[in-house]
């Protein structure tokens, strides 16, 4: 992701190639694409129950310690009832918490009617003005990739 391998929602040829290579170096397995593809999709899932747990309440306490959500019984409860899925994190968090949030805290939440506590619900990623922000954007951009005097070091 550093090295920007991941366009989208999943690594791009070269990204899962580095994946493979730093993989096979630091642990002497040879794994496959959809091996790997397979294990990111379970992390992903993982990410998003936890996601979708946390992220509708406010008010949540915070257990340093066990990484999980601190609240009452009667939460846990609903919560548990609602998506039984969701009890394995009533005593531990995720394993590699600060890992998953750089993987797929920005993927997450996305479309039309994704909304984080922390932004402003009067800003509207689709109004008018960013449409033609990005409508100028791309077409500038567009541009830039076809016009032949544009360096090689800089199309990389």
């Amino acid at each position: 992701m550093v090295a920007r391998n991941r366009p989208g929602t999943h690594f791009n040829k070269a990204g899962w190639k580095n994946l493979k290579t730093k993989f096979l170096k630091q642990t002497d397995l040879s794994y496959e694409y959809k091996q790997f593809k397979n294990k990111w999709e379970a992390i992903k899932r993982e990410w998003r129950l936890w996601a979708k747990l946390k992220g509708k309440e406010t008010d949540l306490g915070w257990d340093p310690i066990k990484k999980t959500i601190q609240t009452s019984d009667d939460w846990w409860k609903a919560n548990i009832q609602k998506n039984p899925d969701v009890a394995k994190f009533r005593e531990k968090g995720p394993k590699h918490l600060d890992e998953m949030e750089f993987l797929f805290e920005d993927i997450v939440a996305a479309g039309i009617g994704a909304w984080a506590p922390s932004q402003d619900k009067n800003d509207s990623y689709n109004d008018r003005d960013n449409e033609k922000d990005n409508d100028d954007e791309e077409e500038s951009l567009k541009n830039e990739l076809n016009d032949e005097s544009t360096s090689s070091s800089a199309m990389r």
